[in-house]
């Protein structure tokens, strides 16, 4: 539940840096290390055909849905290796990153197939890492 303090929920734009910094210092506010991160950030947005997708559009897509959360959990993963059990990273998705999305969803299925395979090499590295 919410009301348990355990549970410190952070409310920030991951795909700006300034959002990134936020939660990062909210971590090191708590003085110990992390122990989850759950990442359910995401924009559908813009819901049209790939080739009406501008430039704009595509890199928010990608900004919100690949970058935030990949750069998001890089900083925190010191934070997270100091645990006797290493932290555990909760990346939520789609199955648009399987497969292709329904039309107009093009930006949205790019962006969550690169989480995916960004956060599948995270995974290698970490374990790499011994954590």
């Amino acid at each position: 539940p919410l009301d348990d303090p355990k549970f410190i929920p952070v409310a920030a734009d991951v795909g700006t840096e300034e959002g990134r910094r936020t939660v990062r210092d909210e971590v090191e506010k708590l003085d110990k290390p992390l122990r989850f991160l759950v990442h359910s950030a995401g924009t559908i947005d813009p819901i049209k055909s790939i080739l009406d997708v501008t430039q704009d559009e595509l890199r928010k897509a990608l900004t919100v849905n690949l970058e935030g959360p990949v750069l998001l959990t890089t900083a925190l993963y010191p934070s997270m290796s100091k645990n006797a059990m290493p932290g555990r990273v909760l990346h939520v998705s789609s199955g648009a990153a399987h497969g292709p999305p329904p039309v107009g969803w093009a930006a949205y299925g790019i962006s969550k197939a690169g989480f995916y395979q960004a956060f599948k090499t995270l995974d290698k590295e970490f374990v790499h890492l011994g954590g």
